[in-house]
């Protein structure tokens, strides 16, 4: 996506929250950073996930400088070696050499927010009492533990679980929860752990809560760099394009009918797509502690 394309969405959108995030690493654009200081200009909230590969000491300072709000750390392990096989690259001892500079320079100079995510699945979740620690070392402020979505679970299920039983899985996460309690490590961990009959059915057994429904196509969408506008991220190919935000205009895609009959059936809690079967988007509202996020836009979605 150019900056001139990037421009064009944020005119006709006019957001007030935007994840510079999709599938790839944001970091390869070369406009990026003054995607984010248009976007502050604005006065918009700004997100962006990154593996950290590209983030030298000087590109974290230029980072860290144009205003960004939040940005996460995309790291699924805690050794060298567990890196190597899941992102198949012998880059661990380098991420975290950029992540704990960039942590330095974000508290030096107070923000943005710093989060590390960790995306668990069997080869790293023996290891997640070490990310606890890894967290800890390079001065996160935030660690959001997630499982592994995929969208055919039935091809991907050894990726989730191999061998592993629920009880081992909840075993570790509990220990891992303790361990950040101990160390003072902010994370969900707790939720996790308090929730994790619901997270096994859904991503282990492909089940879901039926009475959860999916609010982001009532005030959210995803824009592919090619324009395509769908109802999520995990849209993952232009088959799920509702229209283009380039040829079709912004307005016209988000109220027209096809995208008002998908939220017919969102508020009908009927899930259109096979890839909201195991959707972790409806229980990670309801497992808030408060519930404001879910309450709130339900009201809107009821009274429409």
């Amino acid at each position: 996506m150019t900056l001139k394309g990037y421009l064009q969405i944020l005119d006709q959108t006019k957001p007030f929250y935007v994840n510079l995030t999709g599938y790839g690493e944001p970091l390869l654009n070369q406009e990026i950073l003054e995607m984010i200081k248009e976007s502050k200009k604005r006065g918009i909230y700004v997100n962006m996930s990154s593996n950290f590969t590209l983030l030298s000491q000087s590109e974290a300072v230029k980072l860290a400088q144009t205003g960004i709000d939040l940005v996460k750390l995309s790291l699924d392990a805690a050794k060298a070696e567990t890196y190597r096989k899941i992102r198949g690259a012998d880059l661990f001892e380098l991420v975290v050499k950029h992540a704990s500079n960039f942590s330095e320079i974000a508290h030096r100079i107070g923000r943005p927010a710093f989060q590390m995510v960790y995306t668990l699945q069997r080869d790293n979740l023996p290891e997640i009492e070490g990310i606890v620690r890894l967290a800890k070392t390079i001065n996160v402020d935030y660690l959001f533990v997630k499982p592994l979505l995929v969208g055919n679970l039935s091809s991907n299920e050894g990726l989730l679980i191999g061998n592993l039983e629920r009880d081992t899985a909840s075993k570790h996460l509990r220990q891992a929860s303790r361990l950040s309690k101990e160390l003072k490590v902010n994370t969900n961990l707790s939720s996790l752990v308090s929730h994790v009959s619901t997270e096994w059915d859904r991503h282990v057994t492909g089940k879901y809560n039926s009475s959860s429904t999916c609010t982001l196509p009532f005030y959210s969408c995803y824009i592919s760099s090619e324009g395509g506008i769908r109802i999520c991220c995990n849209a993952d190919s232009a088959e799920y394009d509702l229209g283009n935000v380039y040829d079709d205009g912004f307005q016209n895609v988000w109220n027209g009918e096809e995208y008002r009959s998908l939220r017919v059936k969102f508020r009908e809690r009927i899930r259109p797509y096979n890839i909201c079967d195991s959707c972790d988007i409806p229980s990670s509202f309801s497992a808030r502690p408060d519930g404001l996020i879910t309450k709130a836009v339900w009201s809107i979605i009821k009274s429409l």
